[in-house]
Formats: C-alpha cells, sequence, structure tokens
C-alpha cells in the first residue's frame, strides 16, 4: 500500500511538471460525408496538426456543442481516439458524428440563405500523455460564410 502511495504522489508531482504547449492546426484537407441516419451527421475530416511538444498527444472521444447565430444547433461528437506524433506535422482522419438539435434542419436550410453565420464552439476536450488524462475547455468562435461549411452537399432535397 505505502508503494503504491508513493508512485500515485511520484506520478502526480511529475506531471505538474510537463510542460504543455497547444498543438497548432495547419490546415483542413477537406472531409467525407459518410451518410445521415435520423438526426446523426457522420463524416471525416481530413486535417494536418503540428504538435510541438517533445511527447504523443492524445485526443480522446469528447463532444461539444454546436451554435449559429447564438441557438443550438447540435453536439459534435469525436468518435476515435487521435494520436498526434511529437514534434511532427500528422495528417489526421477524424471520424466526427454530428447529432442534430431540434428544429436545426430547418434552420441550417434558412442559415444557407445569409452572407455570414457567426458560429461558436463550446464544451470540454479530454486529451491525455501516456496514461494522463484532462479535460481542456474550448471555446471558439468565427464568422463564416455557409459556403465554407459545404451544407449544400448534405441538404440535398
Amino acid at each position: 500500500m505505502i508503494k503504491f502511495l508513493t508512485l500515485l504522489v511520484l506520478v502526480t508531482g511529475l506531471s505538474s511538471c510537463v510542460t504543455f504547449k497547444e498543438p497548432e492546426f495547419k490546415s483542413m484537407d477537406g472531409y467525407t460525408f459518410d451518410g445521415m441516419e435520423g438526426k446523426q451527421v457522420k463524416f471525416k475530416l481530413k486535417a494536418t496538426v503540428y504538435n510541438p511538444n517533445p511527447y504523443a498527444l492524445k485526443v480522446k472521444p469528447s463532444q461539444v456543442s454546436i451554435f449559429a447565430e447564438d441557438k443550438l444547433y447540435g453536439t459534435l461528437k469525436l468518435e476515435k481516439t487521435q494520436k498526434m506524433k511529437r514534434k511532427k506535422d500528422t495528417q489526421l482522419e477524424v471520424p466526427l458524428c454530428f447529432e442534430m438539435a431540434d428544429g436545426a434542419m430547418m434552420g441550417l436550410v434558412l442559415l444557407m440563405r445569409k452572407e455570414k453565420i457567426n458560429i461558436k464552439i463550446d464544451g470540454k476536450v479530454k486529451g491525455g500523455v501516456y496514461f494522463i488524462s484532462k479535460k481542456f475547455p474550448v471555446n471558439y468562435e468565427k464568422s463564416i460564410s455557409p459556403k465554407e461549411l459545404g451544407l449544400k452537399n448534405i441538404l440535398k432535397f
């Protein structure tokens, strides 16, 4: 029991010494639409990310809320752990599931008519190094053209 407590204190103390640098988003390399079932839209996002840390990082299954024009449109879920190599660019193919809130489909059709829309992503993402993990807050806002989202491919009638 004393060995376990010593190990726990040692790991906790050493983990606080680890410096963390936020990964840098390099490019969005496209996406593939995997299908829609009920209120769920599944797709894979392709992106290149640079990890400046001297250790590999993992982003574990997490979920964030998606808002457009201050209205909740749904929840975006990361379905599979993503690994970023240390001190390298990593090409990721991230499987995501967007679960739409009630009335979101009609709202998306209306958003397509606007010139610019304000998108907000809010929630917590779980990341880890080795066996140590932590939840990081995400609060991101950006004004974009609906054309950038590529919703016309999804909203075919």
